[in-house]
């Protein structure tokens, strides 16, 4: 799937979020952060998949890849 948003990143963390269109939370792990120097404020576009976390037992959102939209 495909989402548009806005980062959301808090300065003391290495992950983030992407608060899509339509209020969803979508998880950006600390390497996505770090490869595309991610802040927090920045318009995306992302490719995320529907994942299970075991340790949490919980379905969520995860970014694969993103860009910056300008």
């Amino acid at each position: 799937k495909t989402a548009t948003g806005k980062v959301e990143k808090k300065v003391d963390k290495l992950f983030a979020f992407i608060k899509d269109d339509h209020g969803k939370m979508l998880y950006v792990s600390p390497a996505l952060v770090k490869k595309n120097n991610l802040q927090g404020g920045e318009m995306v576009e992302a490719k995320v998949v529907f994942e299970y976390n075991k340790k949490k037992e919980v379905w969520n959102w995860v970014c694969l890849s993103l860009k910056i939209k300008k």
